[in-house]
């Protein structure tokens, strides 16, 4: 079933009163919620003004109501929006529109020091319009049997190696493949990069599919790449093995801040939320990982992540960049026309 475009997913008694609007991926639905409105309810026992936060049970489907495309004043949007990814704020006109970039504040900056996994990576936006709280790791997800005596890579840049043809999975849906992954690949590798991994790419789906190719023992495929909540989601089986590259691949959260005086404590108490060691802790318990240095998470120690940074993203529009790259990963498939 494709779901519809736009779907209401602010409950009516809420739409048009809510301060903060926390969009994230489902794995983190459960305790992000919980762990806001825990924060909401301390706040608000001693605040006049009240905060009132929403994280919405469904992932898919935008609101027309607050879906930054179809808003025509700032008057209808909430104080601060998280998302992740490169979804609705790259997607659409949002970074080619002056206007509506001018309704938001620069976000907040992280209070203490910022946790191994980040401290390398430039995060401060240059626009001063997202401030990036976390990420969603990607894995390797390794049969064993299937690699057939080959070393498991232990990089991202591994993932071109011509040993691996035609072994690798990944990606949202059938021939579609992440872009978070074409863009690192092109960034370093350039063109010859993005065809040399189309030739070792051998399976693609959504994560449904990988989990059942995965514990089916699929022929052939002895590396899936995938998000780590995903990945422990598979049943354990003795020819399977979850292994951490030291650079792996991460879909960036972010908090967007709307300006106006009457919100400023609203939007520092909700950038508080964010930032916060509690917060970061109860994104860990469910894969995801915060930039708070005193955050534990069960990853390596070596681990550091790798990025295009926003340099990248805003050197030309996303969407002209993505399918740039996907056209030179189809062609190399055969399969460009499917998609376009």
């Amino acid at each position: 079933m494709t779901p519809p475009k736009y779907a209401e997913i602010v409950p009516p008694d809420l739409r048009g009163k809510l301060d903060f609007l926390a969009q994230v991926y489902c794995p983190l639905k459960k305790n992000f919620a919980e762990s806001y409105k825990a924060f909401e309810k301390t706040y608000n026992e001693t605040q006049e003004e009240k905060l009132s936060g929403f994280v919405p049970p469904v992932s898919w489907g935008k609101d027309p109501f607050y879906t930054i495309d179809d808003v025509k004043s700032p008057e209808q949007y909430p104080w601060a929006v998280t998302d992740t990814g490169y979804g609705e704020f790259f997607q659409g006109d949002f970074l080619q529109n002056p206007e509506k970039q001018s309704w938001f504040a620069p976000a907040p900056l992280p209070e203490g020091p910022i946790h191994p996994l980040y401290e390398h990576l430039s995060l401060k936006d240059p626009k001063g319009i997202f401030g990036i709280f976390g990420g969603f790791p990607y894995v390797f997800l390794l049969n064993l049997d299937q690699l057939k005596g080959k070393n498991p890579p232990r990089s991202i840049s591994d993932l071109t190696k011509s040993e691996y043809e035609k072994t690798i999975a990944g990606g949202y849906g059938e021939e579609d493949i992440s872009e978070i992954l074409l863009m690192e690949i092109a960034k370093e590798q350039g063109e010859r990069g993005l065809r040399s991994l189309a030739a070792n790419i051998g399976f693609t789906g959504g994560f449904q599919e990988m989990r059942s190719a995965a514990e089916g023992n699929k022929k052939n495929i002895g590396i899936y790449l995938m998000y780590q909540a995903f990945a422990e989601e598979v049943e354990k089986k003795d020819f399977l093995e979850i292994a951490w590259p030291k650079d792996p691949l991460f879909a960036p959260l972010y908090g967007i801040y709307k300006k106006g005086p009457a919100g400023e404590q609203k939007r520092k108490a909700i950038a508080r939320f964010l930032y916060r060691p509690e917060t970061g802790g109860a994104m860990a318990q469910a894969g995801f990982t915060h930039i708070h240095a005193e955050v534990q998470h069960p990853i390596p120690s070596w681990v550091r992540y790798r990025w295009v940074g926003w340099d990248y993203l805003y050197e030309k529009p996303l969407p002209v960049r993505v399918q740039e790259l996907e056209k030179i990963f189809y062609n190399s498939r055969g399969s460009y026309s499917r998609l376009y």
